[in-house]
């Protein structure tokens, strides 16, 4: 009953917890988005290889052919006098040079200064209208600095001052909110890595993830544009944006590599290793060349996705071939990356050829990746906290039995195997210790008159009163049968007479529930007894006996054994 309720009080909290968090979604992106933006759509006039056309519509307009460097485009139109106040200009370009006039005076240019060379970018333009160009002729000129820089016209608002910015932002808050989101999962998770590695604890597999993360966060942002909230270097921006795409599959490669190593076999290993290697030459190559300003990163984005289209289809195939063999981890993994693919497929086919053909499709124009990139990090995180899981408790099982291998089933003690291997370790070492050696009296005289269990019960109060006893002082262990000992190291030694003395009054008090009471003779001995040179603790441990047995003849005990 306890359980359900938990259950039904957890559901409560979490629907709630969603409808807090979508209401304030909605209520952010409501309140973001701009009523007075104007979408100037239709009523511009292009002039493009030395020809006038009126455009009906920008958004179902198809440049002729494939834009060269040295191409022009000047949109031309006449601006209404019937704008918000302060407005605002606002357009996005691809790789372009821009600039603004109104009334017959230029408002707003970027990259007039680039000479031939170099990276112009990518990015949003907000040019600021002055009162007298209201109702004037308004001029866009666009010059794209890379070959087929883009095939989508620019949408061109005008929206108040104090709105431009907050209006888009508003308008792919989703796309923000994931890429915040995986930019700081990212930084949390290869800082928490690090710390860890500093104490000796390596996650090799929560780094990864983390990179993963922080690469596709950052990609996100910036082809989005949403990086110019920071930073107004289109050039930077779009640099960025290429560099985290490009780098991306080597921290999910080296993911697999380290996770899955055990289950995809020599053949998985060295597909993922070949992928790996491909990737990492790719970005070489490409940065050489970029930085050489023969080929940009932009010129490489085709030879990139079909790189991906590639690692795609192995690992799907790779996957099918040992998807009997997979377990849970393995399977979100899978899922993972398969609807990641799927939604990356889907993604080229919008950026490849639907945008050619439906530009007023507002839907088609925005990537659908940061979505695909949440849902499959998620998956690694899901796939890896399962394999984390499943790594700690074969450890935990495997220290469990290598436990009982040293422990003795009845007592809880060590056993003779423990002993002997603390025994070892101590034939090596020079520093002082000592043996105490235990045998207890009356166990036959049980076992004969009360039965075995009797005696077990014997064996057992005495080995806590033993093990209370020498708490902290030595270790100890049970030899077999009767035979007891402890083992004390050398900043223990002058407390073997009070443990001793702690075991007696144990021992006493211990006899009220026994039908005899808890009887033993002790012998004890220390290695600087045994000579200055090598000592075996084989030896120290038979004078210790020796003292025992000593101890013993020299009781006075009707429960000892003749």
């Amino acid at each position: 009953m306890k359980n359900v309720r938990n259950k039904i009080l957890f559901g409560t909290l979490l629907v709630f917890a969603v409808a807090v968090l979508l209401a304030l979604y909605f209520g952010v992106r409501n309140n973001g988005v701009s009523s007075s933006a104007v979408h100037l759509d239709a009523g511009w006039s292009l002039t493009f290889d030395k020809k006038t056309t009126k455009i009906q519509s920008l958004s179902d307009y198809r440049i002729p052919r494939k834009l060269a460097l040295g191409d022009t485009l000047v949109f031309e139109r006449i601006l209404s006098d019937t704008l918000c106040p302060h407005p605002v200009l606002r357009f996005k370009t691809y790789h372009s040079i821009v600039e603004v006039i109104a009334a017959d005076e230029r408002v707003y240019s970027f990259g007039l200064d680039y000479s031939g060379s170099g990276f112009v970018g990518s990015g949003f333009h907000y040019a600021f209208l002055n009162r007298k160009a209201l109702g004037q002729k308004l001029t866009v000129k666009i010059i794209p600095t890379e070959k087929d820089a883009f095939t989508v016209m620019p949408d061109f608002d005008v929206l108040p001052e104090n709105g431009a910015l907050t209006d888009y932002n508003a308008n792919h808050m989703l796309t923000i909110i994931v890429g915040v989101f995986l930019v700081l999962f990212g930084i949390l998770a290869v800082l928490a890595t690090l710390v860890l590695a500093f104490s000796g604890v390596v996650h090799v597999h929560f780094m990864m993830i983390g990179l993963l993360a922080l690469l596709l966060g950052l990609w996100s942002l910036c082809n989005m544009m949403v990086m110019q909230i920071f930073s107004v270097d289109f050039a930077f921006n779009t640099l960025i944006e290429y560099v985290t795409l490009y780098l991306a599959p080597i921290p999910l490669c080296a993911f697999l590599l380290n996770m899955r190593q055990n289950s995809i076999g020599k053949n998985g290993t060295i597909g993922l290793k070949i992928l790996m290697a491909v990737d990492f030459v790719f970005f070489a190559v490409a940065s050489l060349l970029h930085w050489l300003d023969a080929v940009h990163y932009k010129d490489c984005l085709g030879i990139f996705h079909l790189y991906v289209l590639c690692g795609f289809i192995y690992l799907g195939s790779f996957t099918l071939k040992k998807k009997k063999k997979l377990d849970l981890s393995g399977k979100l993994l899978s899922w993972g990356v398969f609807i990641f693919a799927v939604i990356a497929l889907l993604d080229l086919i919008r950026y490849n050829v639907f945008r050619s053909f439906l530009y007023s499709v507002t839907f088609l124009s925005e990537t659908w990746i940061p979505l695909g990139i949440l849902v499959f990090v998620m998956f690694l995180v899901a796939s890896y906290l399962v394999n984390l899981h499943k790594i700690i408790t074969d450890k935990a099982e495997k220290d469990v039995l290598a436990a009982m291998v040293y422990v003795d089933s009845l007592t809880g003690l060590f056993n003779r195997a423990k002993c002997q291997q603390i025994f070892d370790i101590l034939d090596k070492v020079v520093a002082d210790y000592a043996i105490v050696s235990i045998d207890m009296n009356g166990l036959k005289f049980v076992n004969d008159k009360y039965g075995h269990g009797m005696g077990d019960e014997l064996l057992k109060a005495f080995a806590g009163v033993f093990k209370t006893a020498f708490a902290g002082v030595g270790t100890t262990i049970r030899m077999g049968g009767d035979e007891f000992l402890a083992i004390v190291r050398a900043e223990h030694l002058d407390d073997i007479e009070s443990a001793l003395q702690r075991m007696e009054m144990l021992q006493k008090a211990s006899a009220v529930e026994l039908p005899i009471p808890l009887e033993v003779a002790c012998g004890t001995a220390r290695r600087s007894e045994c000579g200055d040179g090598p000592v075996l603790a084989e030896n120290v441990y038979s004078l210790a006996d020796d003292r025992m047995y000593d101890r013993k003849a020299a009781m006075k005990s009707s429960f000892k054994r003749k």
